[in-house]
């Protein structure tokens, strides 16, 4: 299991795009899995760190404009997938094989 743990250095935004920026994230624009549970993160970037740190969580939907501040969903069981229209909702689906080969 990876965990991200303790206080990110200085420059948290270069090291948590040093984590994200490694092909682990496949993105679905406009679809978003049924069943989330909301975060309370302020970017996508702290919204996948809280999936990778959860061994059940299998991806993320980013809702950046959501009217309850909820922005971030995360998908612990295989998400039953719907189309959207609004174009508002973006999946990520996480690859934990591509993580630990990067991280071992």
């Amino acid at each position: 299991m990876v965990k991200i743990t303790g206080p990110p250095p200085s420059n948290q935004k270069s090291w948590l795009r040093q984590w994200f920026d490694l092909e682990c994230w496949t993105s679905v624009g406009d679809v978003h899995g049924l069943g989330g549970t909301p975060r309370s993160t302020a970017t996508l970037e702290q919204c996948q760190a809280a999936c990778v740190n959860d061994s059940t969580c299998l991806a993320v939907d980013w809702e950046p404009a959501n009217p309850d501040n909820h922005s971030c969903w995360l998908l612990t069981s295989t998400p039953v997938l719907t189309t959207l229209e609004t174009g508002v909702i973006t999946h990520y689906g996480l690859n934990r094989l591509c993580l630990s080969e990067y991280l071992t």
